[in-house]
């Protein structure tokens, strides 16, 4: 989808809330996606410390799961399955909820749980998707009668991806990310991410960026080269790579063993430390993983984007 219906649409797609009975609390249950930077261009240093940057983002179908329920009172409670992932206000999701009880009043409580699959650290947006989730699906479940736009607008002062989860869908975005182009790519092929077992930091790899290079195209160009037809991996580009390979030469090792092993091309996500490569077939996706799987210790997972799929949040 390619917008936030703030009565039900978001990151998961069609929204439904649970009906008191018998004074039981409601609960929605959200599927959030990651995302891959099908490009990723740096323009330039910004005055606010951030980067100026172009991209082509798809969300694909690799979820975490956020359950959240009334609570009595004013507290907000987070819980993950994950021990490595923080439950207090250095969590994204926390923050998000406390943003937006902020605004809704303080008789607002929740109760999260959060189920990690998303793997931390590799670029692949899945703290941004689960703040973008939360304020989503709070929006619906306090009844707080937010827009989209205004939804957006909150997610942008937590971090710059949480806007685009909360519109939803492929896009172009730019700025530090917080502005949000919404496209229809139409690409219909597969995705297999490798995610090594080690995450990198985003600020150490762009401290390593260094502007002597210029992207070979903008990201319009590209959804329009894709809409004609164009073999998408062919268009595929992301200048935080050499910084990346830089600073983490297991990255760069890990890259050309994709290559080694079958991948026409693979990309870097966002600043890593997840890879990708596409294919046309689902055969060719499962194949590739499998060798990937045998020789390599890594995380694998083949997915298609989110416009190849249904997705729902669910009534409890």
């Amino acid at each position: 989808m390619d917008g936030v219906d703030p009565e039900g649409a978001g990151p998961g797609g069609e929204m439904m809330v649970g009906q008191d009975l018998a004074g039981a609390p409601r609960s929605v249950r959200i599927a959030a996606p990651a995302k891959i930077n099908l490009t990723l261009a740096v323009l330039g240093n910004r005055p606010d410390g951030f980067h100026e940057i172009e991209s082509v983002v798809v969300p694909v179908g690799l979820y975490d799961e956020l359950v959240l329920t009334e609570a009595r009172g004013p507290d907000i409670h987070l819980a993950c399955d994950d021990p490595a992932v923080p439950d207090g206000e250095e969590n994204l999701v926390y923050r998000a909820a406390e943003r937006l009880a902020e605004g809704a009043g303080d008789n607002h409580g929740v109760q999260i749980r959060l189920t990690k699959r998303i793997p931390v650290g590799a670029g692949l947006g899945g703290g941004s998707s689960d703040a973008a989730a939360t304020l989503v699906g709070l929006n619906r479940l306090w009844q707080t009668g937010l827009s989209g736009s205004a939804l957006a607008e909150i997610g942008a002062g937590l971090g710059s991806d949480v806007p685009l989860f909360v519109r939803g869908g492929a896009a172009i975005i730019r700025g530090r990310g917080e502005q949000v182009e919404s496209i229809r790519l139409g690409w219909s092929g597969w995705i297999v991410l490798v995610v090594p077992r080690f995450g990198m930091s985003t600020a150490r790899v762009y401290r390593h960026w260094e502007p002597t290079e210029r992207p070979p195209r903008s990201a319009g160009d590209v959804v329009e080269a894709a809409r004609a037809g164009q073999d998408l991996s062919e268009l595929l580009y992301n200048m935080l790579e050499s910084p990346a390979f830089a600073v983490e030469p297991r990255i760069a090792a890990l890259h050309a063993k994709l290559i080694e092993l079958g991948a026409t091309r693979a990309r870097m996500s966002g600043s890593g430390s997840g890879l990708f490569a596409l294919f046309g077939e689902s055969s060719q996706a499962e194949a590739f993983a499998a060798r990937v799987a045998r020789q390599l210790e890594t995380n694998v997972y083949v997915v298609r984007t989110t416009e190849c799929e249904h997705q729902s949040w669910e009534h409890l």
